[in-house]
């Protein structure tokens, strides 16, 4: 190959390069089928093993970005994150299950997801979808703040109808019964 300060340790790791540049390869089958990939990091169990051309992609952790091929400046940080990610670019997932489970990240762009199985809220292309806490949701342009909270396209949630005050800036906003707002 004529690839350049590049590195692989495990079995079948980077075993197709011929070309890439800077990719760091540590586990069984870790990008085991990039060519051309520039500065790849990946660690674990079939980390990225099916990227191709790839580039300036991070994936820590078993089978994280595992169906990525030609994605670019994707983070994936957890067991199984961003795990069907095919063609993602500039996404965030750290988290078990992160942009995987329940409902995959096929291609998206700029998706933030924080925590346990924090994904995007239904199919298809989200971009922009950012959710943080365990089991948040997000679609396209919305952000979900608060374990278990789903926020739809263009919408913004935080916490969930259980939580009944807000601080911000050392004023509390409270949420009454009967549909009004207090500050104290």
């Amino acid at each position: 190959n004529t690839g350049y300060e590049n590195t692989a340790i495990g079995y079948q790791a980077q075993m197709e390069l011929t070309n890439g540049l800077g990719n760091t390869a540590v586990g069984n089958k870790v990008q085991r089928h990039v060519t051309t990939g520039v500065y790849n990091t990946g660690v674990g169990w079939h980390a990225q093993a099916n990227l191709t051309t790839g580039n300036w992609n991070t994936a820590l952790g078993l089978e994280a970005q595992l169906m990525l091929t030609t994605g670019v400046n994707n983070v994936s940080i957890g067991r199984r994150t961003s795990n069907v990610m095919t063609t993602g670019n500039h996404n965030v997932h750290i988290g078990a299950h992160s942009g995987f489970y329940p409902t995959p990240t096929i291609d998206a762009e700029g998706q933030v997801f924080i925590g346990q199985q924090t994904t995007q809220l239904t199919e298809g292309r989200q971009d922009r979808a950012i959710a943080i806490g365990q089991f948040a949701h997000a679609d396209r342009d919305a952000i979900a703040i608060g374990a278990g909270v789903n926020a739809q396209e263009n919408e913004i949630v935080i916490g969930k109808e259980s939580h009944t005050s807000v601080k911000i800036a050392g004023k509390t906003i409270h949420f009454n019964p009967d549909g009004s707002v207090t500050w104290t």
